[in-house]
């Protein structure tokens, strides 16, 4: 119900947004509207809409995945030479000031950041007593904004006001951790405990603290200084309330209707009328595909572009339950033909049908049928542009995942932090480990996360993300920070991250 109302907020929102002047923060439209909850709901709206850019195409999900050895889009068939180059440099780690995707990655969250700076500018005008967890809502989420921005970029410009990013102060990384920090711990005792229901995809309490503990958990990597008892205590507030709990189906978090999960602690709600920026299906499958699940798209598409990597694949045994998230194999449609591709002619091993295999010939000149396929979440039948399922930004497999962590982290022998991990792979079909390693903890981490966002921290924080590994060579420590876009750099004062 209450993501129902939600999204026709974000609907409605948007309708009514288009008749106001962007930059008016005090238009009467919303400077009367403030009497209950639900205005307050309908002008967040705004700020949670900015979300549906993350799975974009030249968002940071794909940003993320791409530099990691999760994700691929090497350049296919008889087109491959005029093939964008973006996507290959960020997988090989050559990405240069110029990349498009380096100005998407600095100006997406940024135009989530503003609009959080002008709602609480905005509610900060309203009575205090109704406005005040509202307020705690839009600081976390402009903190979940700049979190990336420091992930990805590192040295960016911090500011809480209505004006644009690149008139705003560049600082240290360790000064945007400490700002993301304090924002949060400021922010807990304002926001609700409530889980599901009206607490649906919306920043509560839960989300806060999860946030935190990615937070921490990444703290040696931001700051040079590691506090893995923070990412201990922001975990423990997490499972110690018992609101969340693993769906004993793996995939239940990744349904059409995975709304209803209990592990899921924040998503976003992603659906093809109001919010279709989720379209995985679009980007990994073979325009063949289009008869397997009879979607509504135009013949060009799917697109072909996205494949797991060999390396990715081969981490997941037969006896894993979640290997079933890839799609390999000979591809059929529903009436029991084969989907064939004559494209790539006698260069395709298999002939015509197309084979989702994991080997990739070339990462500038693929065949169409290179690559695994990610099928982790469900590809509804008749899908259009958009995916209705809702992306989960934080669950509670990886809260358990983090706990154990900082507690391995701590103590490699930590009997807890053993029993945690073995937990999430008992839900997978596996048996336990005997004890935890940096090589072993990291491959589950993997497993158990992958395609949602995770891996690139995971990788940098493990000491692997510049390892050499299928067609890419070693990469210098400086690559664990992307570039800053030359657009920034000729419009601000900023300076640029070493190694570009």
């Amino acid at each position: 119900m209450y993501r129902t109302f939600l999204l026709l907020s974000l609907s409605l929102l948007f309708t009514q947004c288009q008749q106001l002047q962007e930059e008016d923060l005090n238009d009467t439209f919303l400077e009367n509207r403030f009497n209950q909850p639900n205005d307050f709901i309908l002008a967040a709206g705004k700020a949670y809409e900015r979300l549906g850019q993350y799975t974009n195409l030249f968002g940071t999900y794909y940003l993320q995945g791409i530099q990691t050895d999760e994700m691929i889009m090497p350049g296919r068939g008889p087109n491959a030479s005029s093939f964008p180059p973006f996507f290959i440099e960020l997988h090989l780690h050559e990405m240069t000031s110029a990349n498009t995707l380096m100005e998407a990655n600095i100006s997406l969250p940024y135009a989530g950041i503003e609009v959080c700076n002008e709602r609480i500018a905005l509610f900060e005008q309203q009575d205090p007593a109704i406005a005040a967890p509202f307020i705690a809502e839009m600081r976390v989420l402009r903190a979940l904004f700049y979190t990336w921005l420091m992930d990805i970029f590192g040295n960016v410009g911090l500011h809480t006001t209505t004006e644009r990013f690149t008139t705003s102060t560049q600082v240290a990384r360790s000064e945007l951790f400490r700002f993301i920090e304090q924002e949060i711990l400021e922010s807990l005792d304002a926001l609700p405990k409530t889980i599901g229901g009206e607490g649906y995809a919306k920043i509560n309490y839960y989300t806060a603290q999860a946030l935190l503990a990615q937070l921490y958990l990444n703290a040696e990597v931001y700051t040079g200084t590691p506090n893995y008892d923070a990412a201990q205590a922001a975990c423990d507030a997490i499972i110690s309330d018992g609101g969340y709990q693993l769906e004993a189906d793996y995939f239940a978090n990744f349904k059409v209707d995975n709304q209803n999960s209990q592990e899921i602690i924040f998503a976003i709600p992603f659906d093809e009328g109001f919010m279709n920026d989720f379209q995985l299906h679009l980007h990994t499958l073979h325009p063949s595909s289009r008869t397997t699940y009879n979607f509504s798209s135009s013949a060009f598409l799917p697109g072909n572009l996205i494949s797991t990597t060999p390396e990715f694949y081969a981490l997941f045994s037969d006896d894993d339950l979640r290997g079933a998230g890839f799609i390999a194999g000979p591809q059929f449609g529903q009436d029991g033909l084969p989907l064939l591709d004559f494209t790539d002619g006698d260069r395709d091993p298999d002939g015509s049908q197309i084979n989702f295999t994991p080997s990739i010939l070339s990462i500038t000149d693929a065949l169409q049928q290179d690559g695994v396929r990610i099928g982790k979440f469900e590809f509804e039948e008749g899908a259009s542009t958009g995916l209705n399922n809702d992306f989960p930004l934080f669950r509670y497999a990886e809260i358990l995942l983090n706990k154990a962590e900082a507690l391995w982290r701590k103590n490699p022998s930590d009997a807890v932090a053993l029993e945690l991990v073995n937990q999430v792979r008992a839900r997978a079909g596996l048996g336990p480990f005997e004890a935890l390693t940096a090589e072993n903890l990291l491959a589950e981490r993997g497993r158990e996360l992958a395609f949602e966002g995770k891996r690139r921290a995971d990788m940098i924080r493990f000491g692997t993300f510049g390892e050499a590994r299928g067609f890419k060579a070693f990469s210098e420590p400086c690559r664990t920070l992307a570039p800053i876009p030359l657009s920034v750099i000729f419009q601000s004062a900023w300076q640029q991250n070493p190694c570009y």
